[in-house]
């Protein structure tokens, strides 16, 4: 359940249930996420979004497996495992008081840290390419490529909408750019568009040629794949001959092999 997209009025009802009449259009009993979780797991995203005054009857399920549905009086009780994830800094939210602290320490038990995409830029055009592919074979044709100004810009720019941002913009060009073709820089939306000419103020990088850009870029990926050239030909859309080729070409190949 993604709690950032249930509004705040609903959430109550989704995921404890309710029993009919329990407020204006209930007209029937319904069993929420909880109770339909029984024996299993329930994954909620975007836990920092759950409004203050449902924490507590979260908390109670996490204590002790009770839980009541919405207009009933009857307790029921859950055997549920809660895996909870959030972009939110839950400690500042509880610094804040828009979080429990109690809830905040029994979700904690294990914690899992996904750093943000900015932080993975070697992640970056494994993921395009992965997006590329997805929404491509969606409509059974061949994905389009990225071209190396593209990828360049790409790997500058931070995403401060994290991976679903890279998401959403792969989905955009596999929809607007023809088939099997390379993507230009001028495709890219202008958020990240804008990065080129920052690139080029930015003092302490000197200009590269394209010979350069794609000795870099080759590095990055097989530093990706941990050296598989075959998976790393595959993401550059090339060959593993061309591939080879272009490292003897340029010298990868030695400082790779030492």
């Amino acid at each position: 359940m993604n709690c950032a997209a249930i509004p705040a009025t609903l959430i109550e009802s989704e995921l404890f249930g309710c029993v009919r009449g329990a407020y204006s259009g209930a007209d029937r009993d319904r069993v929420g996420l909880i109770g339909s979780a029984n024996r299993g797991t329930l994954f909620l995203d975007e836990i920092g979004e759950i409004p203050f005054e449902l924490q507590s009857r979260l908390l109670r399920i996490l204590q002790s497996g009770d839980f009541n549905r919405v207009g009933s009086a009857q307790p029921e009780q859950v055997d549920v495992r809660v895996i909870a994830a959030t972009n939110r800094d839950l400690e500042r939210e509880v610094e804040q008081r828009r979080f429990r602290e109690d809830l905040y320490f029994r979700l904690s038990t294990v914690t899992l840290k996904v750093p943000p995409l900015r932080e993975r830029s070697t992640d970056v055009v494994m993921l395009a390419d992965h997006f590329l592919r997805a929404y491509a074979g969606r409509r059974a044709v061949l994905p389009p490529r990225l071209s190396n100004e593209s990828t360049q810009l790409l790997l500058a720019y931070h995403f401060p909408g994290n991976v679903r941002e890279l998401e959403g913009e792969m989905a955009r060009l596999a929809a607007m750019c023809p088939a099997g073709e390379e993507i230009p820089a001028s495709a890219l939306n202008e958020r990240i568009a804008r990065r080129k000419a920052a690139i080029r103020q930015e003092a302490d990088i000197q200009p590269m040629s394209l010979a350069e850009m794609e000795k870099k870029l080759i590095q990055v990926v097989l530093q990706h794949t941990a050296g598989n050239r075959t998976q790393a030909a595959e993401i550059l859309g090339i060959s593993r001959e061309g591939l080879r080729a272009k490292m003897v070409k340029s010298g990868s190949s030695r400082s790779l092999d030492q």
